[in-house]
């Protein structure tokens, strides 16, 4: 059983996430947030390279992850904020382009929070 309530934020950086982080704070919550930009109100913020895939980062975050947590402690909720809009619009010359990225940004941070969850999630976990 997991002694803290623990979660962990995939685009804690960013507007929403943001938000949640400070909701969950505020309600005592332990808050592991991962992002591109630091997270002032996490309990621990994750900054990560812009340029280093997800997927070479990733044993970078599980360690970080697991420090956080501990031997006793697992996430009772893992969410995904991160990825999804690049700019532009359906007029822009690099529509095609910015929506490969899009799709790629967003399937990426989905696989490594469902990854977060199977790894160091509890029975249970959101």
């Amino acid at each position: 059983m997991t002694s803290r309530k623990c979660i962990f934020v995939l685009g804690g950086g960013g507007a929403l996430g943001k938000a949640l982080t400070e909701a969950f704070v505020k309600k005592s919550w332990q808050v592991f947030a991962v992002d591109y930009v630091h997270c002032e109100t996490a309990s621990r913020a994750l900054v990560l390279s812009g340029v280093e895939p997800l997927k070479q980062q990733f044993p970078r975050i599980a360690s970080e992850v697991g420090g956080f947590l501990g031997d006793s402690d697992k996430f009772r909720c893992v969410v995904n904020d991160a990825g999804g809009w690049v700019g532009g619009g359906v007029n822009s010359e690099s529509l095609f382009d910015d929506s490969e990225k899009m799709w790629a940004q967003s399937v990426t941070s989905s696989m490594m929070a469902a990854k977060v969850a199977a790894q160091f999630g509890a029975s249970g976990c959101l």
